[in-house]
This record gives structure tokens, sequence and C-alpha cells, in this order.
């Protein structure tokens, strides 16, 4: 039987100003029932560039010193701006910055009403914004809510020896349908997947205020392993191996899914890669029953 054993883990983010997300429209108090500040300054538009990143630090030094930067790692390149209530599963990870404003800096996957599955590396806090059926976060239509849990596989360590997960239990439900989870036996072999956020849209390039999505296939694991040798157990690769389509920075944690029928199948998330778009992404892989038992045992703790 699964056990959702979890850790703590935090890292510093790197935020780059001005902030995405506007107040909500909600007299200063946002979906989440938190105060938002919203009334005591304007917002700026979605950068677009020239300014300069700001490091914003929770942990304490000792964590801070294992902290390794994934600049090139985190890693949609070539894709398509998403409409509305096309992929309404899809979270938008934010950091509180100044005057009720938000930094996106991670994605993330609505698995219930009150659960956001995202990235270890991302190591959302409690405080934290997610943003949910929020196409283009310069807006303010979509469900906001605070984290108010997180659980971080206690097996994570780094994006490259795999177990690059978390869940975030919300502050408040939503009132949006999950994105639908494997189970086991499943099979995705052959199939093409889609991959979504709003990261960069290309490398070293600016982050996409509109969702993006891409179609890439998943690749045989033989394959993935001559382009990542020490690929983890718990991982997979998808995408080209000349590149061309990808994702990028601030796509972690981000779905990467399959459509069987009129629904969409998490086939795991946005973990690592070299550099964007240049060769195949890594993902979690969702149908490892070493992934897929951890979710199941922490999602019925944390609903």
């Amino acid at each position: 039987m699964a056990v959702c054993a979890s850790v703590v883990y935090s890292r510093c983010r790197t935020v780059e100003p001005p902030v995405v997300t506007p107040p909500d429209a909600t007299g200063g108090v946002s979906t989440g029932g938190q105060p938002s500040q919203a009334g005591t300054g304007g917002w700026e538009p979605f950068p677009t560039g020239g300014q300069a990143s700001t490091v914003k630090c929770e942990s304490r030094e000792a964590k801070a010193r294992r902290e390794v930067r994934r600049a090139d790692l985190d890693r949609v390149v070539n894709g398509r701006p998403a409409k509305k209530g096309q992929f309404p599963f899809v979270a938008s990870m934010q950091v509180p910055w100044s005057q009720g404003l938000s930094a996106h800096y991670c994605t993330g996957s609505l698995l219930s009403r009150s659960v956001v599955q995202t990235a270890g590396h991302c190591s959302p806090d409690v405080g934290d914004r997610v943003v949910i059926d929020r196409v283009d976060l310069r807006q303010t239509d979509g469900q906001s809510r605070y984290v108010a849990e997180v659980r971080t596989h206690a097996r994570f360590v780094d994006v490259e020896q795999g177990f690059d997960v978390a869940l975030v239990k919300l502050d408040d439900p939503v009132e949006i349908s999950p994105v639908l989870l494997p189970t086991a036996g499943d099979s995705f072999d052959g199939l093409t997947a889609t991959v979504m956020g709003w990261g960069r849209t290309s490398d070293g390039g600016p982050l996409a205020p509109v969702l993006q999505f891409a179609a890439v296939p998943l690749v045989d694991r033989q394959d993935c392993l001559l382009k990542y040798p020490e690929l983890p157990e718990t991982a997979m690769c998808a995408g080209f191996e000349q590149g061309g389509t990808d994702t990028c920075n601030g796509d972690s944690g981000g779905p990467i899914a399959v459509q069987l029928g009129a629904g969409w199948t998490l086939a795991g998330g946005t973990s690592y890669g070299f550099r964007c778009a240049v060769t195949y992404g890594v993902y979690l892989d969702e149908l490892n029953e070493q992934i897929l038992g951890w979710v199941g045992a922490c999602l019925g703790e944390l609903e």
C-alpha cells in the first residue's frame, strides 16, 4: 500500500518584475478569502524583457546552500495560445510580490477541487497564490486561491534524481473540472501528448502572458537514454530529437496530458531538459508505479 511520505523542501526562486497578475476585481479580496491589498496601487503589464530579476529566498541558509539554479533545466516553445475553457485544469503558481500583485513562477495541474500537482523543484510555499482557469494572466478571470499545505515527495532531492513532484492543497475548493489521473495498467505508448504552460517562448526569451500549448510525441525510453543516460526511473521523455517544440522556464510542473475520449488524462509534469527546444524534454512519468501510488495516497489525505 502506497504511503504519502513527504518532506518540506524550500528553494530560492527567481522572480521577474513587473508582476503578471493584477489584483482580483473583488474589492481587494481574492476569491480565496484573503486580502490582496487591491486598490493600494496599479498593476503593471506583463514583462517584455529588459528588467532585472529578483531572487526571493524564503529558505534558511542551510537549505539555500542545497539550491541548484535550474535556469537551463526548468524547462512552451513553438506553441499556440490556448482559448478560454480549453484547458481549465492548468494552474499558474504565483509568488506574492507587492500591493496585492503576484508573479508567475511555475505551472501546475488541478487533480481535484482542492489539490494541485506541480514539480517538487517548484517548492510552493504556504501563502503562495494559485490561479486556475485564467488563460491570460493579465486578466482577472478564473479562480484564485492560496496554498494551504504542501506535500513534496520524500525522495525528491534534485530534478536529475527523479521524484520531481509536489501536491498543493488549496485554502478553498474551486468549481473547476480537474484533469484525470491515469490508472495502473494504462499505456500511453506511441501516443502524442500536449504540454501546457506560461513559460518562455524561446530559450532565454520572455514569459508568455497567455497560456501556450503544443503537441509532442512521447518518446521510447531507450531513445531517451541516448540523450539522457542518467534518466531517473520516475521520468520520461517527450518531444523531438532535433528540438524545435518544447517546454521552457516557467512551464515547470505543468501538465503533459493525453486526450482519451472527451477528457484529458495526465501523463506527467514538466521537469527538466537540455536548455529549451534543443532536443527531448524530461517529464515526470505519472504512470510510474512509485509516482502513481504516492500521488493517490497523498491526494486521499489532502482532500
